[in-house]
């Protein structure tokens, strides 16, 4: 079995730290809380009632509804959108 240099192992590791470094830069929308208002509010605005009132609830217990017609898409949570709560007898409370 031949052996690879470390020198070439180094390179695709660098390489592949590169490329995932990349796709984050390609998210991120800059710090900037003036335009993240505005962008908020002109797609509250937007939005007719019904589309606001979808995104209270969702179509699973853990996700919300997308709005398609603004590329709004669902959000993905860690507890259902009316709050974590487990509809069975507890001893636990908050």
């Amino acid at each position: 079995m031949r052996k690879r240099p470390a020198l070439t192992y180094r390179a695709i590791v660098v390489g592949a730290l590169f490329l995932t470094s990349l796709h984050s830069f390609a998210q991120f929308v800059g710090n900037n809380p003036q335009a993240v208002d505005k962008r908020v509010n002109d797609l509250l605005a937007k939005m007719t009632l019904d589309e606001k009132i979808d995104l209270i609830g969702g179509d699973t217990p853990f996700r919300t509804h997308a709005v398609p017609r603004l590329d709004i898409p669902y959000f993905q949570m860690a507890d259902g959108p009316v709050g974590a709560h487990i509809p069975a007898p507890t001893i636990a409370y908050a």
